[in-house]
């Protein structure tokens, strides 16, 4: 399962940075009216850019939050909703934990609350195959 979640993310990421990249490759007002040549560069230099570094961090964090369930799951030996929220703030700790012991709380913050409003709408949402 974690697997294909990770897999998932890291292609959303690519997908979807990568088409803002050529966006912004096609855009790119140093190539305008300059040879094909150069346009497609930009175009594939600013794609390929913005879709590794999405997906890469995507896939991260999704393998984190997924570590972080496991864990959580085999230390309180039950399953629970608490588990999921709890994995979500670990893992956004984890990701931004390079980045000093303030931003890794707040980043550990938006991962429970999103994590918390994920398991909201699965309890109370409409159906949804997540």
């Amino acid at each position: 399962m974690c697997i294909r979640d990770r897999g998932c993310a890291y292609l959303t990421g690519i997908g979807v940075m990568g088409s803002y990249g050529v966006m912004e490759g096609l855009t790119n007002p140093h190539v305008q009216g300059k040879s094909l040549k150069l346009r497609a560069n930009s175009v594939m230099n600013a794609s390929g850019l913005r879709g590794a570094k999405a997906g890469n961090g995507l896939g991260a964090l999704t393998l984190f939050y997924c570590l972080g369930e496991n864990l959580i799951t085999t230390l309180r030996k039950r399953d629970g909703p608490e588990n999921f929220v709890a994995s979500g703030g670990l893992a956004g700790m984890l990701f931004k934990s390079t980045a000093g012991g303030r931003t890794a709380l707040v980043a550990g913050g938006i991962g429970m609350v999103t994590a918390a409003g994920i398991e909201l709408l699965k309890e109370y949402g409409p159906e949804m195959p997540i």
